[in-house]
């Protein structure tokens, strides 16, 4: 009898924690949406332009627009390649473009989140860059800055990176848009 009303207990208790049929899983929230994107960060310091491998695995994190906005300056950046005279410099963009230090980050920790309207979010991010060649306890062994992120929310509650905002009135969107720019008349392909 004891093992029956176990029996029976289990079974209900697995009714109880099986979703509904049709249901789905609940979207990633704001904070899953930042911890993935982070951590891709991170692995990859100072990758400048990712390519188009890295976009389709930060598919699930940036928005469409920052996304196409990539897609755009990888396609500048070729055009700029191609452009520049023999033992020239290419226009190109370098350093880590996801954070405000082009060397890179090499720790986050997460600040405070401001809703600045129904379904966008901006959350300040303290980043940090230690550079092990000098001892601990130096001067110029950690550098720390602070970003803030704004995420929006898109389709049934998926919250994506739509811009990243530097010191100084920086933004990866703005810094992206005048990199295209200038690639645009600067980097003309002469016809042959």
């Amino acid at each position: 009898m004891r093992s029956f009303a176990l029996c029976l207990l289990s079974a209900s208790a697995l009714w109880l924690l099986t979703p509904p049929a049709g249901a789905t899983e609940l979207p990633p929230s704001s904070t899953f949406t930042l911890e993935h994107f982070y951590r891709w960060v991170l692995a990859h310091p100072a990758s400048a332009l990712p390519s188009a491998k890295e976009r389709a695995e930060l598919h699930s994190l940036l928005s469409p627009q920052l996304l196409g906005l990539l897609k755009d300056a990888e396609q500048t950046q070729a055009r700029c390649v191609k452009a520049a005279r023999k033992g020239e410099k290419p226009l190109i963009l370098e350093g880590d473009l996801f954070v405000g230090h082009e060397e890179g980050a090499t720790e986050v920790a997460y600040g405070p989140s401001t809703s600045i309207d129904k379904g966008a979010v901006i959350t300040t991010m303290n980043l940090f860059s230690v550079d092990k060649r000098f001892p601990k306890g130096t001067m110029f062994r950690t550098v720390a800055w602070t970003d803030k992120v704004l995420l929006r929310q898109e389709g049934q509650a998926m919250w994506l990176v739509h811009d990243i905002l530097f010191e100084e009135s920086r933004s990866l969107v703005s810094a992206l848009q005048a990199y295209i720019a200038e690639g645009a008349t600067s980097c003309v392909v002469a016809k042959r």
